[in-house]
């Protein structure tokens, strides 16, 4: 006896049906009674789909689930419309806040309330630090460059002629190019492929002159700052046992035994059965 033909004798017929719902009806619950009343009505369609030779089971996954694609819209009419819209949720991009690594960070403590004070609302409890902050993510731009000018205060005397200038700030370097800027230059031209004469003309635009002349100064500074890191890797990596370098992101499944030889009469090697020809 196949699962079929004993999925056939358990299926109800129409008129023994009435009595199946009367006895749901009296040992269970309304809900629980109209639910399996539901399936064994169903079970007659499902019988009948199963006999069916013409349907391979893509198409019986689609008599029995529905189909999947943008034309349901066209098959199944549209959806009524005093339902309401999802609304979607506020803060689930495709990036989390946590891949900002080289964001700044600001911690914001609650205006009226601290940890341990009583709740404002049932003033019953008590309310505790949570492990994980609300966050708000705000990007602007900037240039890669940026400049600070500070306005010294002069202040002259109108009898002695002596000017009195108004100090700087501790924050003020003597140089007026920051280590950094010769860092990101580096890696703007090296690292990104960004050459110096359009990094030059971005700042221009921008109202931060840097001209390509000083963008190359900063780099070869920062360069040879670096410069004993570079040999302390060089010697480290001459220190092990095997090193190698490939370019190819091809797997090598064999090397040959031996080099190939080449050809005679290539341009690697002359053949010497062909006499010399003097020019």
């Amino acid at each position: 006896m196949t699962e079929l033909s004993r999925l056939k004798s358990l299926v109800p017929t129409a008129e023994e049906l009435p009595a199946l719902h009367q006895a749901l009806a009296q040992g269970l619950s309304a809900e629980l009674a109209q639910r399996i009343g539901s399936i064994l009505e169903l079970l007659p369609q499902l019988v009948q789909l199963l006999e069916r030779k013409d349907l391979s089971l893509e198409k019986l996954r689609q008599q029995l689930f529905g189909l999947k694609t943008e034309s349901t819209r066209n098959l199944c009419g549209e959806p009524p419309k005093d339902q309401p819209k999802p609304t979607r949720r506020q803060g689930h991009g495709r990036r989390g806040h946590r891949q900002y690594t080289g964001a700044r960070r600001v911690r914001v403590a609650h205006a009226t309330l601290r940890s341990g004070a009583r709740c404002p609302d049932c003033q019953k409890g008590k309310v505790r630090p949570q492990p994980q902050p609300a966050v708000t993510v705000e990007i602007t731009a900037q240039p890669p460059v940026q400049a600070l000018i500070h306005e010294l205060e002069r202040l002259r005397c109108d009898v002695c002629g002596k000017v009195f200038t108004a100090a700087a700030p501790p924050e003020v370097k003597p140089e007026k190019y920051d280590a950094s800027v010769g860092v990101l230059v580096g890696v703007l031209r090296y690292g990104s492929g960004r050459p110096f004469h359009r990094l030059a003309k971005l700042q221009q635009s921008l109202g931060v002159p840097l001209p390509a002349s000083v963008q190359y100064e900063q780099a070869s500074q920062c360069a040879t700052a670096l410069e004993p890191i570079l040999d302390h890797l060089i010697y480290l990596g001459a220190q092990a046992a095997v090193f190698y370098n490939d370019d190819t992101k091809m797997r090598v499944g064999q090397l040959p035994d031996s080099p190939r030889r080449p050809r005679r009469g290539s341009l690697h090697e002359p053949d010497p059965d062909l006499p010399r020809q003097r020019r």
